[in-house]
């Protein structure tokens, strides 16, 4: 699923990495996750769905939030959607290449 970059436009890297192999560059983060995550289901027994799992990541990325913070965000409203009580195993882990003295 394709993050905003620093300009705000996603980038898709599947066409682009033939190989599986794509250069990054500072700013640039990597979201892994688990199907937990994107298909908990919400205390009305909906689904918390890509859509919202994307969302929370994306609109905390555009407000220029750490990546930890975007990560703590989207736990938030994973749990949130729950009751506070997952139903599934969640793995979710987002990566950020800042270098040196760079906030």
């Amino acid at each position: 699923m394709p993050l905003p970059d620093g300009a705000g436009a996603p980038k898709r890297f599947g066409s682009q990495c033939p190989e599986g192999w794509c250069a990054l560059e500072p700013g640039d983060r990597v979201l892994l996750y688990t199907d937990g995550g994107t298909e908990a289901r919400t205390a009305g027994n909906g689904r918390f769905g890509l859509a919202a799992f994307t969302d929370s990541i994306i609109r905390a990325t555009a407000a220029g939030e750490l990546a930890s913070e975007a990560l703590r965000q989207l736990i938030h409203a994973l749990l949130e959607s729950q009751d506070e009580r997952l139903s599934d195993d969640a793995t979710i882990l987002l990566l950020e290449w800042r270098p040196p003295g760079v906030r």
